[in-house]
């Protein structure tokens, strides 16, 4: 599931005009750098990883319809907090890709 989910956000990334060709790279190897971490992972603990793999998407999702409720991205930083204390690498990486959507508007 996590190689499907990055998979369409990267498809997602190459039809968007809202990332400069530099953004789309950076956030490219963002997410070949989430994959790699989520590859690492147990099975057991991989669903928490899942679950906020999941809800990036629904946020880039709701951003391209234009969906306000899209733009909050309150809930997924909370999941991030919450997951940071045992997933230091992890969320280092996922909050990189979350600054970089906020700092283009998505």
């Amino acid at each position: 599931m996590p190689k499907d989910t990055i998979a369409d956000i990267k498809k997602l990334l190459q039809s968007t005009d809202k990332l400069s060709y530099a953004q789309t790279e950076e956030l490219s190897a963002l997410l070949n750098q989430l994959q790699l971490e989520l590859e690492k992972f147990p099975p057991e603990k991989k669903q928490q990883a899942i679950d906020i793999a999941s809800l990036t998407r629904q946020k880039i999702y709701a951003s391209r319809a234009q969906d306000s409720q899209g733009h909050d991205l309150n809930d997924l930083e909370e999941a991030i907090v919450e997951y940071e204390a045992t997933h230091p690498r992890l969320v280092h990486t996922i909050r990189s890709i979350c600054n970089l959507l906020a700092s283009i508007g998505i």
